[in-house]
Formats: C-alpha cells, structure tokens, sequence
C-alpha cells in the first residue's frame, strides 16, 4: 500500500499516559526522550559506596515514565536523572503512571520550565510546584480552547493570566481534549526552530505549526487547516488560507485515531491538491509532463489525500496489477490501488464507511477495513473486496 510522500511532517510528541511494561489507553502527543536501554552494568566486583555517599540517581529524563524508590527494590533512590526532578504522580490525569517533574514557582517557571510546559500551583497536591504539560479542549473539567484552534497553557488549572502562554491545541480526541503546544510569533511561511525549542525562540504563532525533517534543525512555519472541511464527493473545499507568496496550498490531512476516537489535525503543503479517494470524477490535475495524478491517502481516518502522479493510472477496477509500476498504463485508475487482500494483486476501488448511504457502493464484494500502515486500520473508508 503506498501513502503520499511529499511531506514529513514533524511534532514535538510523547506518551502522556502510556509506557514500558504498563500501558495507558490514552495518549498524546509532545516531545519525550526514551529512558536509555543500552547502559553497561556494574561489574559484579565492584565496590559499594560508603554510607555517606550522595543519593544515587538514575536514567529517566524529565516528562518520562519513572518509579521512585518507595515502590521498586531499586539500584538508584531516585529514578530521575535531573537533579531538580522528582517522581512525582500525575494527579491530573487519574490512574496515570508517575513522570519524572521538575521543582519549579511561579517566579522561576520562565526558565525553570521547559518549553511547552507550566509550573502547577500550590492546589494540585504531589504536583504542586512542579513543571507539566497544559491540556486544552472542550471538555467541561478541562475548558481550555477548542481542539485544533488556540488555548492558554496554564488556563485549565487556574494560573493567574500573566503565568499562561499562548499555544495550538493539538487535538487527541476531537471536541474534548489535546495537547496545548506552547506558540510564539513566527507567522505562516518563517524559519522555527525544529531540533531544539526554546521560549523565546523562534517559534510559530497559535495558527501555525512547525513542519520540517526529522532531523533538521529548523523548519517552516505552516498554516493548520480542517480536513473535515473537504468534500468527499467532489475533493473541493480545503479551508487553508490564502498563501502569502504567491504558489498554492492544499490542506494534508495528518489525522490519526486510537480506536474510534479521532484527533483531527490538517497541514497546509504547498504547491499540492487536496482530494478525496472516493470522488465521483477525477479532481486531480494532469502533471507538466501530462502525466496522470490520482488521490494519493494520507492518513487512516477518513478518505481525504493529496494527488500524486504515481496515482491515477489506466487499469480498470479488480484489474490485475504490478505494485511496483510507474507508468500510466500500468498504474491503477483514480480511486483505487494496487493491493493484495485476497491471494493476489488488484486494482482494489476505495470506498467508504461512514454511516448513511455511502458515497461509493462496492459493485463486487463489501468495504472493508485495511491497514494503512502497520498496526493503523483504517477508519472511515476501506477497499473493495
């Protein structure tokens, strides 16, 4: 199954309530550096430290999963590598493992708190004085900005408004809850720092998020958009903005779900087409060459891509199909894909799963799910077969 290919899009991103061993069904996206794996044990020789030496310390980055000392038979007192960080239990989040939180007050959260993140008041219990990360949504107890539009870091546990910054809520569950991600003032189209953010760095504004490569440094600020808003029977009607250098934009659906709960987040690309896998008629254009484009997915959730010229081909529906092929005539028609979900590869039509009367009824067999990617079925369109 090939997805499209023009963009890699970048989050700052961790597991807020999952980890190792144990596992959380709830998670959300920010940047969280794994506990290393790979550290040398002590030699079985080596000598113990004298009483009076200092409180071992372990390997657990700030935001990690940790266990402190009172409920593991431990090597180390102190599962946090941060000397200012403690074990702490996340009492806002109710059953959720301990994280490793760093000591912090409303004088020093500016840089005591690392970006995205906000000192917790003296009310909250185990976290009081403690940097964490802001939730933002729609939900009556969180009540922070809406899911995929602006939030206050800090507003849903009552921090006075000259503690809070400005952020992008990230959806995790649509119209309920995300991830309120720190924003800064770079507008649509400037250079953000993407390797290492900082506050006070140049970092994008609430209607923008940065996008670049995994390993890049820096990358560009680009404008969020709701992929709701295009049109499965035409592919028209992408809410992106108009772009303020002249080229086009089309708004990629980077949305993803765990089980039926959908974080909806779209991105403005540039110089691309927005579609749909289920239209009626081929929106796609015909590329300088003149060669075809199909609708090219993009994510699990619902049937929304971007048209590519290694979509779109001649062969008809059910035809017999090489996965590997790059010309016309040998590529699948608009609305399919070469996959093999029944012995043998064929052009597979895609079609929908919404409830109500389908914009694509399968002429042989039924729409069924398929993983897009491993582990990633998809949601509200499938193939038929």
């Amino acid at each position: 199954m090939k997805t499209a290919g023009r963009l890699a899009v970048v989050f700052v991103v961790a597991t807020i309530f999952g980890c190792g061993g144990e596992s959380d069904d709830t998670q959300l996206p920010i940047d969280a550096v794994p506990p290393r794996i790979d550290a040398e044990p002590p030699p079985i020789d080596a000598e113990p430290p004298p009483i009076d030496a200092p409180l071992a310390r372990g390997d657990v980055l700030d935001f990690d999963i940790c266990t402190d000392s009172a409920s593991c038979s431990c090597a180390v007192t102190n599962d946090c590598n941060n000397p200012a960080s403690d074990c702490v239990e996340i009492s806002v989040v109710p059953g959720s493992l301990k994280r490793c939180l760093p000591a912090c007050t409303a004088a020093t959260q500016d840089t005591a708190c690392p970006f995205s993140s906000v000192c917790y008041p003296s009310s909250l219990g185990a976290m009081a004085n403690r940097c964490y990360w802001s939730l933002c949504g729609e939900a009556a107890e969180i009540n922070n900005g809406t899911t995929g539009g602006a939030c206050q870091l800090g507003a849903e546990i009552g921090l006075p408004s000259g503690q809070q910054y400005p952020g992008y809520c990230l959806s995790f569950e649509d119209g309920q809850s995300g991830l309120c991600m720190e924003a800064g003032t770079v507008a649509a189209e400037g250079v953000c720092d993407l390797g290492t953010q900082s506050r006070g760095g140049a970092n994008c504004d609430q209607s923008t998020l940065c996008i670049g490569s995994p390993s890049a440094l820096q990358g560009i600020c680009m404008p969020v958009c709701d992929p709701r808003t295009i049109d499965l029977s035409s592919g028209a009607g992408d809410n992106c903005p108009a772009p303020p250098l002249g080229h086009t934009y089309g708004c990629q659906d980077v949305s993803s779900h765990t089980g039926t709960t959908v974080g909806t987040v779209g991105i403005c690309v540039q110089d691309v087409t927005s579609c749909s896998l289920v239209a009626a008629t081929n929106t796609c254009p015909l590329t300088s060459t003149g060669q075809k484009q199909g609708c090219a997915p993009t994510n699990s959730v619902r049937a929304t891509g971007l048209c590519d010229d290694n979509w779109g081909g001649d062969l008809a529906f059910n035809t017999t199909c090489i996965s590997t092929a790059t010309t016309d005539s040998m590529q699948c028609v608009f609305g399919s894909d070469c996959m093999d979900h029944t012995g043998s590869n064929r052009c597979e039509q895609f079609c929908d799963l919404t409830s109500g009367t389908p914009i694509v009824t399968c002429a042989a067999g039924t729409c069924q799910s398929f993983d897009l990617a491993e582990s990633d079925p998809t949601l509200n369109w499938g193939s038929c077969r």
